[in-house]
């Protein structure tokens, strides 16, 4: 992962210009304005054997997406400008104008956007569109650099297709307000951190590994705390549940926390209360 912009590296401690890559910011900028879609950059700085950076040689769509939006190449942050204000403006009153002629998400699928992580990395799940013989095509990636990625293409259809089921198919029980108590795993675990501690030859990477342990069996025991009439909420709209974008999004505001997506395409709904709800991603006939 790179810790400095594109287009710039350090010298002295102080952050300069990268004469070859600032070339490559040049082109870039002047190649979107020009017409040229995020994807379609991506592939072409890759065809010309350009390398983004040692260990991450590949360009992809977040990538273009990403340094496009950066306000560093017009001299904010302290980083010293590499293209005009003009130009920087433009692309990015284009970049808006292209999401709008592609089309924005309905309700449901505008809320799943905000809370829908991929269960790889925990980073966001993004969603692109493109627009090919006047068709219009949604698809959900994690654009995490460092990501293993999700390896398959998610479209809105099976988004909502994996929620209706996932809702439909469930039988829910509401979590008592019991919050959280240490349980015997959880104490040994302590326990043994304590004697690790308390020895004159700690093993301090070992110690390391075992408090990560005992942390993670903290946040299993948790339980969530959910009011009574968020219960009857919950359990209202469950009961009351229907394939609509309307309904979605009204479930997803009211009762989901997040929603999480892994290699496995297993589909996890977590809801406000702490209950977890699994499916699975499947194609839908309109994507087959």
């Amino acid at each position: 992962m790179r810790t400095i912009p594109y287009g710039y590296r350090m010298k002295n401690g102080n952050i300069i210009i990268e004469p070859e890559e600032s070339e490559i910011v040049k082109y870039i900028f002047k190649e979107y304005i020009g017409g040229l879609s995020y994807k379609k950059l991506a592939d072409k700085l890759n065809a010309k054997g350009i390398i983004y950076s040692e260990g991450c040689e590949i360009w992809k769509l977040g990538t273009v997406k990403k340094l496009i939006a950066r306000e560093h190449y017009i001299g904010k942050n302290a980083y010293p400008r590499i293209i005009s204000d003009e130009e920087y403006y433009t692309a990015q009153r284009l970049s808006k104008e292209r999401r709008r002629a592609i089309g924005g998400p309905t309700a449901d699928l505008a809320a799943m956007k905000k809370i829908t992580i991929c269960g790889e990395c925990g980073h966001r799940l993004e969603r692109f569109g493109s627009r090919y013989k006047g068709v219009s095509r949604f698809y959900w990636r994690c654009i995490n650099d460092d990501c293993t990625k999700l390896g398959f293409s998610i479209t809105d259809d099976m988004m909502t297709y994996a929620l209706d089921r996932t809702i439909i198919s469930s039988e829910h029980k509401i979590v008592q307000n019991i919050g959280y108590e240490p349980n015997s795993k959880i104490i040994y675990q302590q326990n043994q951190i304590n004697q690790m501690l308390d020895s004159d030859k700690a093993d301090y990477d070992r110690i390391k590994e075992e408090i990560v342990k005992l942390a993670s069996l903290k946040y299993e025991s948790i339980v969530y705390k959910c009011s009574d009439k968020q219960a009857e909420r919950i359990t209202d709209l469950i009961a009351n549940y229907e394939s609509d974008i309307e309904k979605r999004a009204e479930f997803i505001r009211e009762c989901v926390s997040r929603i999480i997506i892994n290699n496995k395409h297993e589909f996890i709904v977590e809801l406000i209360d702490g209950t977890a709800l699994k499916s699975y991603i499947e194609r839908t006939k309109k994507n087959e």
